[in-house]
């Protein structure tokens, strides 16, 4: 589902490509690459991470951080529980004070039984905005919307405020959405 002009809900059934998605093309167009705040403010589109698992993570990042004083071990053993559980997808790795993250394919099967490129991307994007309208220009800073569920698990783990980066998109002809998750400089 998506908010439609007058604040009532369109569901996915009902959205075209000359509807509400061109409509907001129109809107996020001019603003791309405005820096954090597109990012921010169209994180906060994304679905609602489940709180039970924010309170995993931050319980398991408090509870590691308090015995080893160190934040980034703590944040290490989160992503090791998120690689031990296929409910989160991909293992997200570390580099210094970034975190890199990606998810599996929405439809494996179809991700690898897929003739060609369109619809390989279309069965990795979980978005139904993009996913619908893959050759329709969609800009790249729609994957900021994706990027929010990144956003919630990590925020809720350390407790401190996030910045991300989109380093791979299917918007941008890539074969699966990348992130970058920059943790703040004191940890």
């Amino acid at each position: 589902m998506d908010v439609s002009r007058n604040g009532g809900f369109i569901p996915d059934s009902q959205r075209t490509a000359g509807g509400h998605p061109g409509e907001l093309q129109k809107t996020i167009r001019p603003r791309s690459g405005t820096g954090d705040h597109l990012g921010r403010v169209l994180s906060g589109c994304a679905h609602v991470f489940p709180e039970r698992q924010i309170a995993k993570l931050r319980a398991l990042y408090e509870d590691t951080k308090a015995r080893t004083g160190n934040a980034l071990a703590a944040v290490d053993a989160v992503r090791e529980f998120m690689g031990r559980d296929p409910g989160w997808g991909e293992r997200p790795r570390r580099e210094g004070n970034v975190i890199f993250s990606s998810k599996n394919p929405r439809d494996p099967g179809g991700y690898e039984k897929a003739s060609n490129e369109g619809a390989r991307r279309k069965a990795y994007c979980y978005c139904p905005l993009v996913r619908g309208h893959l050759d329709a220009g969609m800009p790249v800073a729609f994957c900021y919307c994706g990027a929010g569920w990144y956003r919630q698990q990590w925020e809720g783990a350390i407790g401190k405020p996030v910045t991300i980066e989109i380093v791979k998109s299917i918007l941008k002809g890539d074969d699966r959405c990348e992130f970058a998750i920059r943790l703040p400089d004191d940890m």
